[in-house]
């Protein structure tokens, strides 16, 4: 395993990289990043993209000497630690965002109630409205003919 300072060259292999804890201090991995560099606008999901890469890994992983082969799982190992590390520091650094969210969430969800509620308020009482509008047309229509009948009373 490579300590602190120590420098990975990948010389074994004929490729020259940078050292292990260099890559892990950027988020990479010893193979990984250039996974994610030769498949560019993948997207999570897309499992032919996920094929291509876990192809150019494996081509990759076949062109390394059987000691970088060994040093392989201990890599991985410390990029994952590197990223739970990360993870975990940056859920700490923006705590405030997630209780912002759930905050928003709540807020939303209570006016989303509160508006299908409001619908279905407006739905049930549709009928009654078209009971009432038809009646008052009628109504409407009798003060109409009764207003008409006075002006020929009238003489206007």
């Amino acid at each position: 395993m490579l300590g602190v300072g120590q420098q990975h060259t990948g010389s074994e292999h004929g490729v020259t990289s940078p050292s292990s804890s260099m890559l892990l201090a950027r988020g990479q991995s010893s193979a990984l990043p250039r996974l994610s560099t030769t498949m560019p606008g993948t997207a999570a999901g897309d499992s032919n993209a996920n094929n291509k890469q876990a192809d150019a890994y494996i081509t990759e992983l076949l062109s390394y000497s059987l000691d970088r082969l060994r040093k392989e799982p201990e890599l991985l190992l410390e990029e994952r630690q590197q990223v739970e590390r990360s993870m975990q520091s940056s859920a700490l650094g923006h705590y405030h965002a997630f209780i912002d969210s759930a905050n928003c969430l709540s807020v939303v969800q209570r006016q989303l109630s509160n508006a299908c509620e409001g619908l279905a308020g407006l739905s049930q009482s549709v009928p009654d409205l078209a009971g009432a509008f038809e009646s008052f047309s009628k109504d409407a229509a009798h003060v109409m003919a009764q207003h008409n009948a006075n002006k020929q009373l009238l003489g206007e």
